[in-house]
């Protein structure tokens, strides 16, 4: 749980963030909903590894504070009211749910995987190329 503590403090950190209020619309939302996304994958794929007392700190000492931050610090105006009864807006939230993370071994995984692997080696020669040619011309110049 340790190890787990710092990533779920920042991604919880996000789903509070003010970046977004005020802007309701566009990517205005983006770290906010990348945060809960995020958290939820992790707690999807790795909530097994977690005891019942783990599950016990990492609701209440970290997403549930977030989320009552969240909710307090919200300016953003109401577009649309779905429902006037909570149990019928409740109910809509729920009518569609995320899609599962993917599993592990997944091949659209595998090959993200590998393009970024070639990218950091791309990257990486591109550096070594122009830290080569910046101490070449610092060469040049001191004699």
């Amino acid at each position: 749980m340790v190890l787990w503590r710092p990533i779920f403090d920042g991604l919880a950190h996000c789903m509070c963030s003010e970046v977004s209020y005020g802007n309701s619309e566009g990517v205005g939302c983006i770290k906010q909903r990348g945060g809960i996304v995020a958290l939820r994958a992790i707690l999807l794929r790795h909530g097994h590894k977690f005891s019942v007392s783990q599950w016990k700190v990492i609701m209440n000492n970290v997403i549930l504070p977030a989320i009552q931050v969240a909710i307090e610090n919200d300016i953003t105006p109401v577009t649309r009211i779905i429902s006037e009864s909570p149990i019928v807006s409740n109910l809509d939230f729920f009518s569609d749910p995320l899609t599962l993370p993917p599993p592990i071994d997944n091949e659209g995984l595998q090959k993200f995987v590998e393009v970024t692997q070639h990218l950091i080696r791309y990257v990486l020669i591109l550096f070594i190329f122009y830290f080569l040619i910046i101490i070449t011309l610092i060469l040049v110049f001191l004699y």
